[in-house]
């Protein structure tokens, strides 16, 4: 089981893959034992962390990569050669110069990817590495791995990988040939939802009576944002009106994060508006926006004391809230935070919508990937609780990479 190959450890959110990558231990988490077993056995690794607990330092992309180059015993004119062919590769040639700070979630989690992979570690433990990476790049970050496995591209020596996700195992089989064959395959069933679980709190959301409010527009003409360099170079054109529901698509770095916080008004540091104009009608009501990354969100907070507090104000009673929503796993005692970190962004975006249907005065519900690193179940909830929420009368704006999630709602494609 630990010779050079590739393992993939499958199981849902809250099964332990991250704790057990980390070495915690858990006596009712199988999955913990196999992945604190293989980490304790295969000796010299590297461990890519899910971009939720990664630290943001500003530094160069390729000060960062040559700096992981040192030990392979390449020159540095030729390491340098193998990083622009793997980035043009990626279609991200033009991030060599960037500061990482300034990337897209997606753009991040391939340098970080490519990172732990050229470090000198037998091993490589790989926490759901294709995060945040649209189809595309999925696909690339697959062959690279593939290459990493079999001696070939970057890699110095032939590397013994472990990949930890919700994804399905045969999503990474189509990859392995006769010399790069997955040794184990982990496919743990804790903490899977129960469907007619899911079902009747589905329809119990739907017998609550929510007050609509007339309807409210926010207009894009020609939005272009100013960064480091230009953002939306033909212009963002769009209208938007709330009871529907809408899905910016596109590739990684097309700017779909900074689109929806220049409608949450809530742009970073250093970007603004530098030509066109976003109009709302008067009185547009407030707007929930859930980031990409949401782990800091509800910081000291339990999920017991904050699901309780919403689902009372929608007027259900104390018994119909562990009946209905204690399922999930939502009315634990211990900080939101302390939970994994996909349970977190289940937890937190099904929470902000809650509280979008329990004010009258929230007319936008934004939520950036809230499907990255959820299993199917728990992804399947989301997207009917959203459904539900844009026929309640509310705008619903999903960033997301998986169109096929949210057949109801309207396209807003991004290049």
């Amino acid at each position: 089981m630990f010779n050079v190959g590739l393992t993939i450890a499958s199981a849902p959110n809250s099964a332990g893959k991250s704790r057990g990558l980390y070495g915690e231990r858990l006596r009712d988490r199988p999955i913990t034992h196999l992945l604190c077993g293989y980490r304790e056995k295969c000796g010299n690794y590297q461990l890519l962390e899910q971009s939720e607990g990664r630290p943001c330092i500003s530094r160069r992309v390729s000060v960062l990569l040559e700096s992981s180059l040192v030990c392979t015993g390449l020159s540095l004119s030729e390491g340098r050669r193998i990083i622009q062919d793997t980035l043009d590769g990626f279609g991200m040639g033009g991030l060599a110069n960037r500061d990482i700070t300034t990337l897209s979630g997606g753009e991040d989690q391939v340098i970080h990817l490519l990172d732990s992979l050229l470090l000198p570690a037998g091993t490589v433990l790989l926490d759901s590495p294709f995060s945040m990476l649209d189809g595309v790049r999925q696909n690339i970050a697959r062959r690279v791995i593939h290459d990493f496995l079999s001696g070939q591209g970057l890699a110095y020596r032939r590397k013994n990988v472990l990949i930890a996700s919700v994804e399905e195992p045969n999503a990474i089989y189509p990859l392995a040939t006769r010399d790069c064959v997955p040794t184990t395959t982990f496919v743990d069933e804790h903490g899977l939802l129960d469907t007619n679980d899911c079902h009747a709190m589905a329809l119990a959301l739907r017998r609550c009576r929510i007050e609509r409010s007339d309807e409210r527009v926010i207009r894009c003409e020609e939005l272009r944002l100013d960064a480091q360099q230009p953002i939306f170079r033909n212009g963002v054109t769009v209208e938007l009106r709330t009871g529907r529901a809408y899905v910016i698509t596109g590739p990684n770095g097309a700017g779909k994060s900074l689109l929806c916080r220049a409608l949450s008004d809530c742009l970073p540091r250093g970007i603004r508006i530098s030509s066109g104009s976003i109009a709302r009608t008067p009185d547009s009501g407030a707007t929930i926006y859930v980031p990409q990354k949401c782990r800091r969100i509800f910081l000291k907070h339990t999920s017991r004391e904050l699901y309780v507090t919403v689902l009372r104000r929608l007027g259900f009673s104390s018994a119909e809230v562990v009946r209905l929503f204690g399922f999930i796993g939502a009315l634990r005692d211990c900080p939101i935070v302390e939970t994994s970190s996909g349970a977190v962004r289940f937890l937190v975006h099904l929470l902000a919508v809650l509280i979008a249907l329990s004010r009258s005065d929230v007319s936008w519900h934004i939520a950036d990937e809230p499907d990255d690193s959820l299993d199917s179940s728990r992804r399947a909830l989301l997207a009917e609780v959203f459904e539900f929420l844009a026929e309640s009368g509310k705008g619903v704006i999903i960033v997301t990479h998986d169109r096929e999630c949210y057949p109801y709602a309207m396209e807003v494609p991004l290049k």
